[in-house]
């Protein structure tokens, strides 16, 4: 895995089908979770780093096409959301 110091953390991104819906990054106003996509196909949550190799990661909350899936779009986006206020914390500090 790769480890990263709190000050390598850019931001956090939550895109639902393709576009992004809300954001957090260092030195930009935070873009607000203000879509509900209960009809979602997929939700995946991005975090940027200062990191030239790996500058982003990308983590699916959420996939209608795979059948282990669990839980709803809903719930991923709740979960993201709450990812993206960690990602601020830590960019606070």
């Amino acid at each position: 895995g790769l480890v990263y110091a709190f000050d390598e953390v850019d931001g956090g991104e939550i895109i639902v089908d393709g576009h992004v819906v809300a954001r957090v990054r260092r030195g930009e106003a935070r873009k607000s979770l203000d879509v509900l996509a209960p009809e979602a196909e997929q939700v995946v949550l991005r975090l940027m780093f200062a990191d030239a190799r790996n500058p982003e990661f990308e983590m699916a909350l959420w996939n209608a096409d795979l059948p282990a899936s669990t839980g709803s779009p809903t719930e991923a986006l709740r979960l993201g959301r709450r990812w993206l206020s960690h990602v601020e914390a830590l960019m606070k500090r």
